[in-house]
């Protein structure tokens, strides 16, 4: 996954970046939310991992910007802010995920493969649902279409296509 990693802190922004680094991810790490605003707004990403607590724009005023600009892109949020009030803000302005510092990093790995998964399941799904756009089987009629035309397939793999639809 790519990371867009914004965090302050001298030892924890490098001891997270390597730790996930080292577990196969590609990691971008940004000392202030403006330029973390910057590269989310030019590079595309697959998880935000932001503080609450950076300089020039906060990390709760950066996802709402990100969100108001249509980025959907899943976010943790990783900060020493903890009061329920402050976690709850947080999921509200569009973090899927909350993480108090302090924190041990097999936790925080934890949560990004979680959400690393579930974007592998969206990912497969819309490539099923482009796969049935694109080939439509009409049992009934024995009829099948690619692209709205209809291709030569013999009635053999038709009939066999039939059968192992049918399978359970």
């Amino acid at each position: 996954m790519r990371v867009l990693l914004l965090e302050d802190d001298e030892d924890v922004g490098p001891w997270v970046r390597t730790g996930l680094k080292e577990n196969g991810h590609v990691v971008d790490l940004f000392a202030n939310g403006k330029d973390a605003l910057i590269a989310a707004t030019l590079q595309s990403y697959d998880l935000f991992i932001f503080d609450r607590m950076v300089p020039e724009l906060d990390g709760l005023s950066l996802l709402k910007s990100l969100r108001a600009s249509k980025n959907q892109t899943p976010a943790i949020f990783l900060t020493a802010l903890g009061e329920i009030d402050e976690r709850v803000k947080g999921l509200e302005y569009g973090a899927a995920d909350y993480l108090v510092k302090p924190f041990e990093f097999a936790e925080l790995l934890a949560r990004v493969d979680v959400l690393a998964s579930r974007q592998n399941a969206s990912a497969q799904e819309q490539l099923i649902e482009l796969m049935a756009r694109w080939l439509t089987l009409k049992h009934v009629s024995c009829h099948c279409r690619r692209n709205l035309q209809v291709p030569p397939f013999p009635a053999t793999t038709l009939q066999a296509h039939t059968s192992l639809s049918r399978l359970p």
